[in-house]
């Protein structure tokens, strides 16, 4: 993978993270357009219809922009109004929106902050998000949302969110499980969900897991909020904030009540993606040397490594970009922190980013969701632990 000078990769990011919300406010084509109407829902499917047709614009401007792989400015300036637009249209509170700027400053911060201090960082972001859901309007169109991008998990296909999003639905913590919950439907739904199937596991893996935490990944996950690699032998190579680059006990992903999906390099030989593995082991170590990263915009780092960036590197190894900048995980993002997510940055260094994923706009961050979507991972099995 090229290099690139990581002093100048920092400038762009915090310059991003930290422009005012007004700069954005001030490229929108037009004020006049009125919030979603979320209570418009002709249909009766869950979702408003004003967002679900907004969701449908911007899906078929990135399908369209992308089809042939090459992006013009034309297409680049389209992309990125619709999504300032419809950040504009979410019908949220001006306290929202400016818990939205607390975020956006806080995550300014972790680039310059110690492990301790982005942990707590971490946490205080997890407490404003925990506060935005005070907002009607915000809650409700997490869960339409959810509904509409996230996938259908269970067997009945009755909802189209049983997997764990605590802040959007209640529901229960990781520890306690459907099974154990008072409600019958929960009850039946846990026994008729589809499980994941273990026996085409094999070295090299690439594994996604959705635990219901609500402070570490969980803070940027649509479907999953951890990612990690099998090694073979029961063993897991994996990141985590607590110990950084390390080994895991494959058992610990087979505990009750996680939603699992396996897949790999459909790219790559198995061989490949092991000797892939076998470097990475040996540059980052298995015994927590390398740290885990809390600055989530830096995937370039070799100095520290959170859990889908320590999968990038690893598949970058190969030539080979995980990082989907998926258009799905885009809009979710944007819906979820506002500004934060709008403040995009297009190439400034050619050869390092737009020419391999051919995205016209860059999330910085590469999300355990964003390679969940790749086009170039395969996920042969999805489902629940029990």
């Amino acid at each position: 993978m090229k290099r690139i000078n990581t002093s100048i990769l920092l400038v762009l990011i915090l310059t991003l993270l930290s422009t005012p919300f007004t700069t954005l406010h001030q490229v929108r084509a037009s004020d006049s357009l009125p919030p979603f109407n979320l209570d418009l829902d002709v249909n009766g499917d869950g979702i408003p219809d004003e967002l679900a047709d907004a969701v449908a614009t911007i899906e078929n401007r990135f399908t369209l922009a992308q089809s042939d792989g090459v992006l013009s400015s034309d297409e680049m300036n389209s992309m990125e109004q619709d999504l300032v637009v419809f950040d504009s249209r979410l019908p949220y509170t001006s306290e929202t929106r400016s818990l939205q700027q607390q975020v956006a400053a806080l995550n300014a911060q972790i680039a310059d902050a110690t492990p301790e201090q982005a942990a707590a960082i971490n946490t205080e972001i997890a407490q404003l998000s925990e506060r935005m859901l005070a907002d009607p309007g915000y809650a409700r169109t997490l869960e339409a949302l959810t509904k509409l991008l996230a996938p259908d998990l269970s067997a009945a296909f009755a909802t189209r969110h049983q997997i764990y999003l605590p802040f959007v639905i209640g529901g229960a913590d990781s520890s306690a499980g459907l099974a154990d919950s008072a409600n019958p439907s929960d009850v039946q739904t846990a026994r008729s969900r589809p499980r994941v199937s273990w026996g085409g596991l094999r070295r090299g893996d690439i594994m996604f897991v959705n635990s219901g935490n609500k402070v570490n990944n969980f803070l940027y996950a649509l479907e999953f909020n951890h990612v990690g690699t099998f090694d073979g032998n029961g063993w897991v190579y994996e990141s985590n904030p607590e110990d950084g680059a390390n080994m895991r006990r494959l058992v610990t992903w087979q505990a009750n009540n996680l939603y699992i999906g396996l897949g790999r390099n459909n790219q790559r030989s198995q061989q490949q993606v092991e000797q892939a593995l076998n470097w990475a082991k040996q540059q980052y170590g298995t015994d927590g040397r390398t740290r885990y990263n809390w600055f989530f915009p830096n995937k370039w780092t070799d100095n520290a490594l959170y859990c889908s960036q320590l999968v990038w590197k690893i598949h970058s190894r190969l030539q080979t970009d995980l990082d989907s900048n998926h258009w799905t995980y885009t809009v979710w993002f944007v819906a979820r922190w506002g500004g934060i997510a709008v403040r995009i940055w297009r190439n400034p260094i050619p050869g390092i980013i737009g020419s391999v994923t051919a995205s016209a706009i860059v999330i910085a961050m590469v999300a355990p969701d964003e390679i969940a979507r790749s086009g170039r991972v395969s996920i042969y099995s999805k489902g629940w632990t029990n």
